[in-house]
């Protein structure tokens, strides 16, 4: 609910009626609980997890990242250790966001199937 009065006090436009603004509120509060069932639905390793894999485990996740198939390896490099979004990967490769997004799906299905095998 904090997000959603944050919005109103600085993003809202003017409304012409009450019901416009509750039916402002009505949809911002339903895009920020989708946004964050979207966020804890992801797959992702979590950082926490990253900071306590030991130098051979880093090691051992490298190695997979270099041998990964080269457009899963750019993927995954441009979003987690550059910082890209999506859209711009896509804009990037020349490729549309949904076939970005599911290289860093299977790539991240590559890592997670090898590093569950050597943990």
């Amino acid at each position: 609910m904090q997000e959603v009065f944050i919005k109103r006090l600085y993003y809202a436009p003017v409304f012409k009626s009450e019901d416009h603004e509750k039916n402002w509120i009505y949809r911002v509060a339903i895009n920020i609980c989708r946004d964050k069932r979207k966020q804890k639905s992801r797959l992702d390793i979590p950082i926490e997890s990253v900071e306590e894999i030991g130098r051979e485990q880093e090691q051992t996740l490298l190695g997979v990242l270099t041998e990964m198939p080269e457009k899963y390896r750019v993927a995954i490099h441009l979003h987690y250790y550059e910082g890209y979004s999506v859209k711009e990967i896509s804009k990037l490769l020349g490729t549309t966001e949904s076939s970005v997004k599911m290289r860093l799906k299977r790539g991240r299905e590559m890592l997670r199937n090898v590093l569950e095998g050597e943990l």
